[in-house]
């Protein structure tokens, strides 16, 4: 029995010592400040307080954070202060454990600078068109992203569709280029970043424009960047149809043919039009063309190019397209179509694409290639005006 008491105390006194040494000492907390004045912030900083305890060594650390005004400065529970509209807040600091250990800060916010944002935008020269730098479409970017960012003003500045690398040039030598720029030309990108032309977007696309990377996806910003970065944003197209070949419909009722769906027999359609005269014209152009051969044969000239992947068509883009394989091939076929007098015979002349225009206008032309809705679109070379003059006529594609 004597045996068991003894163990009994023994074990009583290990535990005794045990809970001392693990025993919880509070320090409690008397007093607490902040180690900052009244701070200026602007809309859209944050901003984390330092809270100094009393006494230092305290063990009740616990803190609860308020502000005045939620709508000028909000602050979290870990005491990060947002700034969002201009004004004055009062945050206050109180100790969880005593309610009487307490501090206050005045916030003062200001409004973001105000400034002007330039972007570039293409002036098409449209006859009758709305102003490209002032219209319904301007107006709602304008609206929406100034509810957003209402520091900053939208300015947009126009650059002529058609001589838009000309300009942009002129713009970047003499460092009057827009904020924002675009640009058909690949080429023209790559030869700005070389020269440190640039902003790298990176830290942009990622603080702002998730949306953006989202909606776009890596397999077309890829495009945008040189060496892992990103140095530019590739457009996605809302409509990826492009270019169209518009062939006069009457002419081949009156001829009994139907659209032709291959190379050869649109070449034989093309060589009915000439000897056969359907539309009873002065002087028949099978096929009307510009100057401008890569636009306005695009179709023709890519039935020839044997590589037709996306990577070959933006290494090329389209002012090297030329070097692609096949297309020489395709030149020769233009060639042959000239000396047999099915396509313009005046095109080197039709800079500007104001004979094509004429001699649709006309009646003459059977057959062109433009964008996919050009026929549509208002002007005196187009589908609306010529039926004007001839309620028969339609177009297919």
């Amino acid at each position: 029995m004597k045996k068991v008491v003894s163990r009994l105390l023994c074990l009583l006194i290990v535990l005794c010592m045990t809970a001392s040494a693990f025993a919880i000492t509070v320090v409690r907390v008397t007093g607490i400040k902040l180690d900052k004045a009244s701070p200026t912030m602007t809309v859209g900083d944050t901003q984390k307080l330092n809270v100094v305890f009393t006494p230092a060594n305290t063990t009740q650390k616990l803190l609860k954070f308020s502000t005045s005004d939620k709508n000028v400065v909000s602050v979290d529970s870990s005491g990060t202060l947002t700034a969002l509209k201009e004004g004055k807040a009062v945050i206050t600091v109180t100790s969880s454990s005593n309610s009487k250990a307490t501090a206050k800060l005045n916030v003062t916010v200001k409004a973001k600078e105000k400034v002007t944002l330039t972007l570039e935008i293409f002036d098409r020269g449209n006859v009758g068109g709305t102003a490209p730098d002032n219209n319904f479409y301007t107006d709602w970017i304008k609206t929406e992203f100034g509810k957003k960012y209402p520091h900053i003003t939208l300015k947009f500045v126009t650059a002529p569709r058609w001589e838009e690398v000309n300009k942009l040039n002129v713009w970047m030598a003499s460092n009057q280029a827009p904020d924002i720029c675009l640009t058909y030309d690949v080429n023209t990108v790559f030869n700005y970043y070389k020269s440190g032309g640039l902003t790298q977007l990176d830290d942009a696309l990622n603080t702002y424009g998730q949306d953006l990377k989202e909606f776009l996806g890596e397999e077309v910003l890829i495009y945008g960047k040189y060496y892992g970065k990103q140095w530019s944003i590739p457009a996605k197209r809302v409509i990826n149809a492009r270019f169209n070949t518009w062939m006069r419909q009457d002419w081949l009722d009156k001829l009994n043919l139907k659209t032709p769906t291959t190379l050869e027999e649109w070449y034989d359609t093309m060589k009915q039009f000439k000897e056969k005269n359907p539309g009873k014209v002065d002087r028949v152009i099978p096929f009307g063309v510009t100057r401008d051969i890569l636009y306005t044969a695009t179709n023709l000239l890519e039935c020839f190019i044997t590589d037709q992947s996306d990577y070959s068509r933006y290494i090329s883009g389209e002012n090297l397209r030329f070097l692609a394989p096949g297309y020489k091939e395709g030149v020769r076929f233009l060639n042959k179509m000239y000396n047999e007098g099915l396509m313009s015979q005046e095109f080197p002349l039709d800079k500007d694409g104001k004979i094509l225009e004429s001699d649709f206008s006309n009646g003459y032309v059977g057959c062109y290639i433009q964008n996919y809705d050009m026929p549509l679109r208002p002007g005196a070379a187009y589908l609306p005006t010529m039926q004007e003059r001839s309620r028969d006529l339609t177009c297919s594609r």
